[in-house]
């Protein structure tokens, strides 16, 4: 049966691939899908769509401006305050409420009981892990307990992989599906045409390593540690480049370190680049660096991106060697894990895949093996499928 779909995100559309992904799977199961989404730099108009997605951006006056501890609950307050008056004005019936960001869960709460609809909660995040390493663990454990009783207001539960699925489990929410965040094949895929052209462009030979990192650009992604790592290598090889792109806070931070330990000569430096631009940049690069600090409770629960993609373009990964992301790599045999916190082992990972190019390589294809196999996006709509069947039942 047909259903009407809205999703929720207080996110950025440019920063949301998979609320987007989710939405064209849903879209393409005979669903009408509205996706309300945040423009916060103002890209776009009021409305666009998308294969089939009708896309509503919520603008804010907060645009362009960091959100702090002061800023976030007026945001917040705006967009619920939006939100509900689209609704009021322009929507009679809802099917399903999804929402994709938990501060969207309290407001998927509200329009629940309202229009008598099923709600989803997409946990993209582990949220009280990123509480956990700024306040006491007395006050983790509170947050952790909010957490879990707000979710269980939710009919259907989805998680990024199996061990957030497990905690949700443990506070006695039984009806949770994964849902990992993997990559269209049909955009994300090597391209040899264009390694070549991106390389000519950036004036790189064929023969040098380029290690990339693609992504937001903040604390707790190791980037401090791979600077420190490149000025150990910098001491035994020069025949590599640090391919570094996107934006963030610690950008800056992250150049000025470089040029105080005079490795400009390594860095290349891009801003955000679309999308679809990525897999690019990616079939440009060699090895795609995906360290992130143990630190971070969160980064124990995350699934980047980052490591789908390069696994989809063949490409081998250096890796933090804990948490989640450690079992997904000896899993697909996709990349060689390393200590993060430690730029002598980081660079030494380094220096291994700068002198092995067969090693690159069968760790690129051991990746693109296991995402054709398992996580791709057939699985992923026949998982998005079942959980449409069983929310019917409720």
């Amino acid at each position: 049966m047909r259903k009407k779909i809205y999703m929720l995100s207080s996110a950025d559309y440019t920063t949301s691939s998979r609320y987007t992904r989710i939405a064209k799977i849903l879209s393409s199961k005979n669903n009408q899908v509205i996706m309300y989404c945040c423009d916060r730099e103002k890209k776009f108009g009021n409305k666009k769509s998308l294969e089939n997605v009708e896309i509503i951006f919520s603008h804010s006056f907060l645009a362009h401006r960091k959100l702090n501890f002061i800023l976030l609950p007026i945001f917040l307050l705006h967009l619920y305050f939006k939100t509900i008056l689209h609704f009021i004005r322009k929507v009679s019936k809802v099917d399903i409420i999804y929402s994709y960001t938990f501060d969207m869960l309290f407001l998927g709460i509200i329009l629940k009981k309202i229009y008598r609809a099923k709600l989803i909660y997409d946990s993209a995040e582990y949220y009280p892990g990123i509480v956990a390493n700024h306040a006491p663990y007395f006050l983790y454990q509170i947050v952790r307990s909010l957490y879990l009783t707000v979710s269980k207001k939710a009919d259907y539960i989805l998680t990024t992989n199996e061990w957030t699925e497990s905690m949700f489990k443990l506070g006695n929410i039984k009806r949770t599906k994964v849902i990992p965040n993997v990559p269209n094949t049909d955009l994300f895929h090597f391209n040899d045409e264009k390694r070549g052209e991106i390389r000519n462009h950036l004036n790189i030979d064929k023969d040098t390593v380029i290690f990339s990192f693609i992504g937001y650009i903040g604390t707790y992604r190791g980037l401090e540690n791979i600077v420190k790592a490149i000025d150990k290598l910098s001491k035994e090889k020069s025949d590599f480049k640090f391919l570094l792109i996107g934006r963030g806070p610690l950008k800056g931070e992250i150049v000025q370190m470089m040029r105080n330990k005079e490795l400009l000569k390594f860095l290349i430096i891009k801003d955000f680049i679309p999308l679809e631009k990525v897999p690019y940049y990616l079939s440009a690069s060699d090895v795609v660096l995906s360290l992130y600090d143990p630190v971070e409770l969160n980064n124990w629960y995350a699934v980047p991106n980052k490591l789908f993609e390069a696994a989809a373009c063949s490409r081998a990964v250096i890796a933090g060697n804990f948490g989640y992301l450690k079992n997904l790599v000896l899993d697909m045999r996709c990349g060689l894990l390393t200590d993060s916190t430690n730029p002598k082992d980081i660079a030494d990972k380094m220096k291994q895949l700068i002198n092995n190019p067969e090693l690159r390589e069968k760790l690129g294809k051991n990746g693109l093996k296991i995402i054709k196999k398992k996580y791709n996006l057939a699985n992923i709509s026949e998982n998005l499928e079942q959980m449409l069947e069983e929310i019917d039942k409720l």
